[in-house]
């Protein structure tokens, strides 16, 4: 397990923001657990791992989605909370559709995401009739970073494991 706070890039519900969630917790105990899941894989032959992190406190159970991108220097970590990341998944193939449309009409530049309510993005970049999807992670204080995918499908299904493992780890209770 590993914490990196100062270099937090945090994107989900405010309310349910990870450094928010210890503060407001002020409970004797608060309990973080991580557990592994399948990286993304990034244009260009770079990887952000990936893993599902669960919070527990005297006041409840949280769930995160993390990435780290550990191929640059600052340490970037992305935080989505559970009901975020079931929207992003929701998302993805109304944008994947909208995505081969945009293809065809062949703009110069266009931009299609989903944005969370605090700035984790998700989309797709058409250029030169190329489509290229992207995540965007949103930090407070520090430059925003643009992750390029290799495949939307696989970063789909990524996601789609997360949700499953955190049905699994709630279940066994």
């Amino acid at each position: 397990m590993s914490i990196s706070f100062p270099f937090s890039v945090l994107g989900q519900n405010p309310s349910l923001h990870l450094w928010e969630c210890l503060h407001k917790a002020r409970a004797p105990t608060v309990k973080i657990e991580d557990f592994k899941l399948p990286s993304i894989n990034l244009e260009g032959g770079g990887i952000c791992e990936a893993r599902l992190e669960k919070m527990t406190t005297d006041n409840g159970v949280t769930y995160f989605y993390q990435i780290t991108n550990s191929s640059n220097f600052s340490g970037f970590i992305a935080s989505v909370e559970y009901n975020d990341l079931m929207r992003i998944i929701r998302a993805i193939p109304i944008l994947k559709s909208q995505s081969e449309k945009d293809v065809m009409n062949s703009p110069e530049y266009l931009e299609n995401k989903y944005v969370t309510t605090d700035g984790f993005q998700f989309g797709y970049i058409i250029k030169d009739s190329k489509c290229k999807w992207f995540i965007k992670l949103e930090s407070i204080g520090a430059n925003n970073m643009l992750l390029l995918l290799k495949d939307v499908n696989s970063t789909e299904n990524a996601f789609i494991v997360a949700l499953n493992k955190r049905d699994q780890i709630g279940e066994s209770k």
